[in-house]
């Protein structure tokens, strides 16, 4: 279409949600008003050249004009501004201890706005209007209003606060083409107790659902940071910008390391494996080299575009090379990838959608993904218990084999021999070489465990262990129809169990048993009555139990796990009218009180569950006189490290990799948090474990710091390795997380310093900030 070549002419990025938002501008019957244009950078004259040339082109209203409200530019239709609407007006003051709605005349907004739409209206025969924004003007209230939200929010606070932290907000998206258009926001608590405000909505949002091509979502949140930003770019130096400003702000830091985050953590490790690098270099540079006639090449899957960049570099030198292409499916990647580039690499570890689909074996774990993906060597008791064997070979050269595999027509038989005596089988490890120039046959990359390879294996567990005698053949067929490995094997498996799919942190949550039993322990020191329980953990075990004696008449729980409790119930004749089922939003619907309110506030992959802390003022209100909340109290630890394979984990450390400049580029998604560790991190403790601070179960911001003792001053410190104590009961002592039991089902984090920092000295001084329930620590200097 013309419309859409013109906007990609003029950005090359984004095209797509520019163009998707000019048109919701122009079009009359659209509620949308204005564009504020956040998709990345752009200037007065490129948008003035941008609508001239859409106006010749006849493709958009002449009332279309660029506006500047201070540093912002919006596109806007005036002729959309000549009828006045009616909005919603919500005051989000900090001063508030809840958002609150109010009249236009409570602090002249129906003036502010009038004096907008005037400068708007009078500037009808131009093509740029700079609004003159007087400073007792809210900004962000003139923003909604310019691009036309229902429900405008308003704060008076010179320090641009507000009370909308942790505050319930009831969502709404309007979507077409899949860019969304419009994104509100109302509190709930507004929203459930005012039918004007919640038909005032329902007219507008009628609008857009009486057209098909329009989609209207709706969602709760309880972070209105999150929801008004949708583009990664724009989104990070949006926070970027507000840690910045305010080093205390975690709900922002926290925001940056997840849009850090969307990028996959193995582009470092793969990018600072040299070994891998140059034998791909090698190949390339064979295959260039020595090919014949005039050579096209294809990146498929490019990342960075690092194998390209090597394509790239030979073409320099033997110039057969026509073209270089490099194909990348994420954003984020093909954003990084530099332009023209090129060749084939397409191996991870889950070569073929690897899925191991072991006959009539039902799974116990529920899976996003068919197997797990690790380096085995770090699982402290792994031993390999039969003799490897090459399942599947594939030419990949070969177009008619390997589409005999992805038709399933190939079948191998293959036979495990046990290489033990009465010992257990848990599952099966895979791994693959990797031949990349039949030329050159000593030029193979290996990913078998304890090779050193920046890939992982991938991991099939069994749902049970089987019992092996030495020199037992296990029998597997091995096939990969429509690109799916399966796996068929005749390993005993006892048929009357009966499974029953969950979530793998249950698993873990259950399987620890030394938690599980502290736990139980700690409750059995309460001696007051108990009638109703709240368990909040990651599985309520310690309330099924207490149900099932008869300790407790009803349990409360998470409506998520209400089919796993009631089949639970069910095989121990537990009635099913001592359960009530209800999710966390509705805490504060809640008029009983609990005797026993258990809670676990710690996410799956190490860190604190910041949302369960910020609410634990909510619970406490749940607490009946005399009763229980477990824990009573947590206390963060620290570890200073070093550790090259964390910070290999984190940034781009390669020394080829660096002259390609790709660091430059990556290591802006470097971050600082790395979740999912335990102990057996390879590294270097350059301290003893220290307390760093008592975790405060609040939202507020605390702060403080301390000095600790270096026992090695030799080696640089990476990162700071983070565990906790738990206190459940004032009667009980310390849980530590930091165990070396393999059934632990907590995780560790380490906070990653942005550069190496060599210590002169023998004390290093440490600062702490807590704020929303986020936790930052920072090395700050000698001491």
């Amino acid at each position: 279409m013309e419309f859409d070549a013109i906007i990609r002419s003029f950005y090359k990025k984004h095209w797509q949600i520019i163009a998707s938002q000019i048109r919701s501008v122009n079009e009359i019957q659209c509620p949308k008003r204005g564009f504020l244009f956040d998709c990345g950078v752009t200037n007065k004259e490129t948008l003035i050249d941008l609508l001239t040339k859409l106006k010749v082109n006849k493709l958009i209203s002449k009332q279309i004009i660029v506006a500047a409200v201070k540093e912002d530019f919006f596109i806007l239709n005036i002729e959309k501004f000549y009828q006045k609407d009616s909005h919603i007006f919500v005051d989000v003051s900090g001063s508030l201890e809840k958002p609150g709605n109010f009249k236009l005349n409570d602090f002249n907004i129906e003036k502010h706005l009038e004096v907008i739409r005037k400068q708007i209206i009078s500037f009808e025969n131009d093509l740029f209007v700079d609004l003159e924004i007087s400073e007792e003007y809210c900004v962000p209230t003139i923003f909604g209003y310019l691009i036309n939200y229902p429900v405008l929010y308003y704060y008076n606070d010179e320090n641009d606060r507000n009370c909308l932290s942790l505050v319930d907000l009831k969502v709404f998206q309007i979507i077409r083409d899949d860019e969304i258009l419009i994104s509100f926001s109302i509190p709930c608590e507004i929203f459930d107790q005012n039918k004007e405000i919640q038909e005032k909505i329902s007219f507008w949002l009628h609008h857009f659902q009486s057209h098909d091509e329009f989609e209207v979502k709706q969602f709760f949140t309880n972070n209105p940071i999150i929801i008004l930003h949708e583009r990664d770019e724009e989104a990070r130096a949006f926070f970027e910008q507000a840690c910045e400003n305010d080093h205390r702000n975690l709900r922002a830091y926290q925001n940056l390391q997840n849009i850090k985050n969307k990028m996959a953590r193995w582009h470092f490790k793969m990018l600072n494996d040299s070994s891998r690098n140059l034998s791909f270099k090698r190949a390339i540079q064979y295959w260039i080299k020595n090919g014949d006639g005039i050579i096209d090449v294809m990146d498929i899957g490019s990342g960075t575009g690092l194998l390209s960049m090597y394509a790239t570099n030979v073409a320099k030198v033997k110039t057969k090379v026509k073209n270089i292409y490099a194909i990348e499916f994420s954003q984020i990647m093909a954003d990084i990838s530099a332009e023209s580039l090129s060749t084939t690499e397409i191996l991870m570890n889950d070569m073929f959608l690897e899925y191991l689909f072991l006959g009539n074996l039902r799974l116990i774990s529920k899976r996003d993904e068919p197997y797990d993906a690790d380096y085995v060597e770090k699982i402290s008791d792994f031993k390999l218990v039969t003799k490897t064997v090459e399942t599947i070979e594939v030419n990949f050269n070969n177009l008619e084999s390997m589409e005999k595999y992805f038709n399933g027509k190939i079948i191998k038989e293959c036979q495990l021999e046990s290489e033990v005596n009465n010992d257990y089988i848990d599952g099966f490890v895979v791994w693959f070489s990797l031949y990349l120039n039949e030329m050159e046959p000593e030029n193979i990359i290996s990913t078998k465990p304890k090779s050193g390879s920046c890939w992982t294996q991938a991991i099939f567990k069994l749902k049970q262990r089987v019992l092996l005698q030495m020199y037992q053949i296990v029998k597997i067929s091995v096939s990969c129809k429509e690109g799916v490995l399966k796996i068929d094997r005749d390993l005993d498996i006892n048929s009357d169990l009966v499974d029953i799919e969950v979530d793998s942190n249950i698993l873990k949550f259950l399987n620890d048993e030394e938690y599980l039993q502290e736990l139980e322990f700690s409750v059995s020191k309460h001696k007051s009555k108990i009638i109703n329980c709240l368990d909040f953990s990651v599985f309520p075990y310690v309330g099924l139990v207490l149900l099932k004696e008869g300790r407790i008449e009803k349990l409360w729980c998470r409506k998520k796990d209400e089919l796993l409790v009631k089949e639970i119930a069910s095989r121990n004749v537990i009635k099913e009218s001592g359960f009530e089922f209800i999710d966390e939003s509705m805490i504060d619907r809640l008029n009983i009180k609990f005797e026993l309110i258990i809670l676990h506030p710690f996410l799956s992959l190490g860190d604190l569950d910041n949302q369960m802390v910020c609410n634990f003022a909510k619970y406490r209100k749940l607490q009946a006189d005399g009763g229980l909340l477990i824990p009573n109290k947590v206390t963060l630890f620290g570890e200073l490290i070093n550790s090259d394979w964390l910070i290999s984990s984190c940034r781009i450390t390669d020394a080829d990799v660096k002259r390609l400049k790709i660091d430059k580029f990556i290591n802006q998604f470097a971050t600082e948090v790395h979740l999912d560790l335990d102990n057996s991190l390879e590294c270097e403790k350059l301290t003893s474990a220290f307390k760093i601070s008592e975790i405060s179960l609040d939202d507020e911001l605390h702060e403080s710091s301390l000095e600790v003792p270096l026992r090695n001053t030799n080696l640089p410190i990476h990162a700071i390795f983070y565990h906790h104590k738990i206190q459940l009961t004032r009667a009980t002592n310390d849980f530590v997380t930091n165990r070396k039991s393999k059934t632990s089902c907590f995780k560790r984090t380490a906070q990653v310093l942005n550069s190496e920092l060599i210590i002169d000295g023998a004390t290093v001084k440490i600062s702490f900030t807590q704020n929303f329930g986020i936790v930052k620590c920072d090395v700050l200097t000698t001491c």
